[in-house]
């Protein structure tokens, strides 16, 4: 019998060591079957693995155990939370306001990465503008992955009471600094990359058009690729 332990292994022995778990095993944020075979691959090569938004610090813990041969790069808003993960063998915890691009291009100094994973503010903008910064310096062959994008259908409940009522649910839109939602964004970078073929000889590739490779879709997830080389 095999001693490689699955993600969900890991994450169900987390949570009785430590008494708290992720949130990535449950309802709509379930990723873990997502990411059993999208990591598989990585996981004895992978040397940098970047995680945006830790929350209580468990899912680091588990990419720490997963990917035996990787730095562990957690970042977050919340100094308790990054105290979690202090101390830890190949664990780095940096804070970052996912807002400020500027700490953005400053963590991008400690890549290349071989995976991010933005689990962060789930903030439009936020989750578009750190594909932007990010993407240069993930590996070829490696992955960007932006979780729990429902909020770019969802609009966010702001507790103010509706008149008359007893209700709590003042619909208001999610992002309202983004033009675009991060769904709309990639799907707009399908059609970037997915250019007018009879041009192909008379135009210059863009970033994106020479290293995107896949950009898949998931329940609440979005994936891509980037290729093993550039397409000159």
């Amino acid at each position: 019998m095999s001693n490689i332990k699955t993600l969900r292994e890991i994450c169900t022995e987390l949570r009785f060591e430590l008494g708290r778990g992720t949130d990535k095993d449950f309802g709509l944020r379930n990723h873990l079957s997502l990411y059993e075979s999208l990591f598989a691959p990585y996981r004895e090569s992978a040397q940098r693995v970047l995680e945006l938004g830790i929350h209580n610090g468990v899912s680091i813990r588990m990419w720490h155990e997963y990917f035996t041969q990787a730095t562990i790069y957690g970042t977050d808003i919340n100094g308790k939370s990054l105290a979690r993960i202090r101390g830890i063998d190949r664990v780095v915890p940096f804070e970052l306001d996912q807002g400020d691009k500027e700490r953005l291009r400053l963590l991008a100094e400690s890549g290349p990465f071989d995976i991010c994973i933005d689990d962060c503010s789930h903030n439009w903008a936020h989750q578009i503008g750190s594909f932007e910064i990010l993407w240069p310096v993930i590996s070829p062959g490696g992955l960007y992955v932006i979780e729990d994008v429902v909020t770019s259908y969802r609009r966010y409940i702001d507790r103010v009471q509706i008149p008359g009522t007893k209700n709590y649910a003042c619909y208001l839109p999610f992002d309202l600094n983004s033009p675009i939602s991060c769904v709309e964004y990639f799907k707009r970078m399908i059609d970037h990359v997915n250019f007018d073929g009879d041009n192909w000889d008379r135009v210059e590739f863009s970033e994106y058009q020479r290293t995107i490779d896949t950009i898949t879709f998931r329940t609440n997830a979005i994936v891509v690729k980037k290729r093993m080389t550039d397409t000159d």
